[in-house]
């Protein structure tokens, strides 16, 4: 029995990997827009073929309709979808978002056919949301990016009400997923007491990683965290920044110790963390733009603290020691970008999953690339770090929607079905699509639902085959044994590996076993955020709060006004709406 619940654990996981799509059950639109662009992440995790196969043996004999989680509709039921698309999604000829191995399946499983209203990436998808909404009709099924457009969504009556068909049809390996988050998971969906949105969940992945290049520590014969905690304090890190500005073993001509996006110095979410403060601030015990509660249980905005205050003075000594970019104020993540691939910078930070998109083009135009992968702590070795928000954008119904219960049908398919089941038997044509490392874009809804426990179980039935212990055929998903395949083929011959391999051992082995060993040895301290949400205030003084605070940490940082100015940033931005904002956050989480 507890290998089995084991195994239901372990799959939980690819519930999350095959993400399902913008899609429900009602009448049907024929209107394509333009393919445009985005990406999602692909995170995988099968089960056991007992609990996976159930429903796909049974299916002739599920009634149609009813209570039933995975019931197949007698007469095709054609949902219309507002599709987020990814620029190169891999697909195989032929295939389109509309029409692919995932919604094919749906097709075959559930007899729901999707046709795809629009087709757009970022921006012109958020344009066609908001058309939508103006308009008074959305798509069958709709992906929200944020919690502002779920409330005017709510507020103009336009999503259906999904309580009782979410109790009624959503399966165990759903509801598990769920579950797994505590009694909050629905918090941000629900309105005077209705499940209004389905969320999208994804998994902790603090602390920020710190990439290093190996290859040049080597090279200047420099050892670095001798104790082998994956730690280092500031002090280190800036040893091996002045070692690289001073000895340029990129042979760049104009090295670069350490480089900031001066459009994204905070971040509010671990996941996108590249390129930020967030990790030099957590030293500090500083947290910006999160909203939390102190020792004494104020409300407590992360950006206007003393803790912050001390990040910008940090950061103003290393730009004027020269160990900070020059250019901090106008970097962009390219230009970032190409500091790396062009050797002039060897430090750099982001989510453990960076190499497989940060880093790759660093390996692929100078092979010789390696990075070492720590974190940073205070002087009591503690890793200060803030939950990360685990829900990852939603999925609507319409109101007008005649079958509600389909988006919960899709979404079992997607999440248990496929997760749980043998895909390479149930879903061959998935099979091949993960194999083929086609984008998750293309499932039928741009979410993804990840047990809460999900990168840490994986990994460590990665490292069970990785060591021998366990067969890679084992592992129960496509994307895990490719993972540990190319891990080792890494670890064989470092020398001849591809960068897809590097990538592999890189971010999902090295990255994920620095997580694993914090969380083992308990090394990080958590702050709880209260408020991820938007204040009528906010609506209407954010974004000036946000360029008053962009603009007054850049003129800090480079000396432009001294450290003493941020108590007037302080002073001027309560004044500018600030405090209404406090009392506000404050009396909705009290």
């Amino acid at each position: 029995m507890l290998k089995k619940n084991l195994k239901k654990l372990f799959a939980l996981g690819l519930i999350a990997t095959l993400g399902i799509g913008s899609l429900t059950a009602c009448g049907g639109s024929d209107v394509n827009s333009e393919k445009s662009s985005s990406a999602s992440e692909a995170e995988s995790a099968e089960t056991d073929n007992d609990t996976a196969q159930a429903p796909v043996e049974e299916a002739e004999n599920q009634e149609t309709g009813g209570e039933d989680s995975f019931g197949k509709y007698e007469e095709t039921i054609v949902l219309s979808a507002g599709r987020y698309t990814q620029a190169d999604p891999k697909l195989p000829e032929g295939d389109s978002y509309e029409d692919n191995a995932y919604t094919r399946y749906l097709k075959e499983r559930l007899n729901v056919q999707i046709e795809d209203e629009f087709e757009a990436s970022q921006d012109e998808y958020d344009r066609q949301t908001s058309l939508a909404i103006a308009a008074g009709e959305i798509p069958d099924i709709l992906t929200v990016r944020t919690e502002d457009v779920l409330q005017e969504l709510v507020d103009a009556g336009l999503v259906a009400d999904l309580t009782e068909v979410y109790d009624q049809y959503a399966s165990e390996g759903l509801k598990s997923i769920y579950s797994s988050y505590g009694e909050g998971a629905f918090d941000s969906v629900t309105f005077d007491g209705k499940l209004m949105a389905l969320p999208g969940t994804f998994y902790d992945i603090a602390p920020q990683v710190i990439f290093v290049r190996q290859d040049w520590l080597d090279k200047l014969n420099m050892t670095v965290d001798e104790d082998g905690d994956g730690c280092l304090t500031l002090s280190e890190l800036e040893e091996i920044a002045t070692a690289f500005v001073e000895n340029d073993p990129g042979e760049s001509g104009s090295p670069v110790g350490f480089a900031m996006d001066a459009n994204a110095l905070n971040c509010t979410e671990y996941g996108a963390s590249c390129h930020t403060m967030t990790g030099i601030a957590g030293v500090f015990d500083c947290y910006p733009e999160i909203w939390y509660r102190d020792a004494e249980g104020n409300l407590t905005y992360g950006s206007t603290t003393e803790g912050m205050k001390e990040t910008l003075a940090f950061l103003n000594g290393w730009f004027e020691k020269g160990l900070l970019d020059p250019q901090v104020a106008t970097r962009t993540y390219d230009d970032i970008a190409a500091l790396l691939a062009n050797n002039q910078l060897g430090i750099t930070t982001g989510p453990y999953h960076f190499p497989g998109w940060g880093l790759a083009n660093v390996k692929t135009m100078n092979p010789e690339a390696d990075f070492a992968c720590y974190t940073l702590c205070d002087d009591e070795g503690n890793v200060n770090v803030f939950k990360m928000n685990f829900i990852q954008r939603y999925i609507v119904v319409s109101s007008e929607c005649e079958n509600p219960e389909a988006v919960v049908k899709i979404m079992n398919v997607l999440y248990d079905e496929l997760a749980f089941g043998d895909l390479e038997t149930i879903a061959p044509e998935v099979f091949e699509y993960v194999k083929l490392g086609v984008d998750n874009s293309v499932k039928p809804t741009w979410i993804e639902c990840m047990d809460a426990s999900k990168l840490l179980t994986d990994y460590a039935m990665n490292m069970a085959a990785l060591n021998g212990e366990t067969q890679i055929e084992s592992l129960p998903t496509p994307s895990q044994q490719n993972t540990v395949t190319n891990a080792k083929n890494y670890m064989a011959n470092p020398e001849e590996a591809t960068v897809a391999e590097w990538i592999s051992y890189t971010g999902s082995i090295k990255g994920v076993s620095l997580l694993n060993q914090l969380t083992e040895e308990n090394k990080m301290k958590k702050t709880e955020p209260v408020f991820w949400g938007t204040t009528d205030t906010m609506k209407k003084k954010w974004a000036n709060l946000e360029a008053l605070e962009a603009e007054s940490f850049i003129k800090i940082i480079t000396g432009a006004e001294p450290i003493d100015y941020f108590d007037t940033f302080v002073e001027n931005w309560l004044g500018q709406g600030g405090q209404e904002v406090i009392d506000e956050i404050d009396a909705l989480t009290k």
